[in-house]
């Protein structure tokens, strides 16, 4: 699972659960994972309402931490409203969130929800539903006018991820030549 998010005026967020064809090496199919890449120059102060129990960061351009989300994060897997402001924001800061000044406008936020246990393996729905509970938009908009985030469902797709090694890979470079 997948989630991404854009941010202009409001955000929306694009699922993707991808079944793994074959395991690979850092796969780990009970986690869903959710990022965004906004432009604060665009966007302005951004306020990012991060659902109870999810373990991730907030990362500028050159992935300088700039806060950890969740579990390590001021919310201790709580749950928080934070605030990301522009590296040149010199305006009212007002209390009740989490508030970090990013050192660049472009920033990444990033987070894992923790999938329950299925019968089957994993069951994705209890950390989708938890990941629907984001939110994020500008500061200055009244929460109770944003309209709600909107979640597109992509279709199922099996992929190979995995990596090859021996024989094959020799095989493979016996006809790459060295300039």
């Amino acid at each position: 699972m997948v989630l991404r998010m854009a941010v202009r005026g409001q955000a929306t967020i694009t699922k993707a659960e991808v079944e793994l064809a074959k395991a690979r090496a850092d796969a780990n199919d009970s986690l869903g994972e959710c990022s965004g890449l906004p432009d604060l120059k665009e966007a302005g102060p951004l306020v990012i309402a991060a659902p109870p129990n999810v373990i991730g960061m907030f990362t500028d351009f050159f992935q300088r931490t700039i806060t950890d989300v969740g579990a390590i994060g001021p919310d201790r897997a709580r749950g928080g409203l934070y605030l990301l402001l522009p590296p040149d924001y010199d305006g009212e800061v007002p209390k009740g969130y989490f508030t970090f000044k990013s050192r660049t406008h472009n920033v990444f936020l990033f987070f894992r929800t923790i999938m329950a246990r299925g019968d089957n393996g994993p069951d994705p729905k209890p950390a989708v539903a938890l990941a629907e509970q984001t939110r994020v938009y500008p500061l200055w908009a009244a929460e109770k006018d944003v309209k709600p985030m909107q979640f597109h469902q992509r279709q199922r797709q099996a992929r190979e991820h995995d990596v090859s090694s021996g024989q094959y890979v020799l095989d493979q470079a016996q006809g790459v030549r060295r300039v």
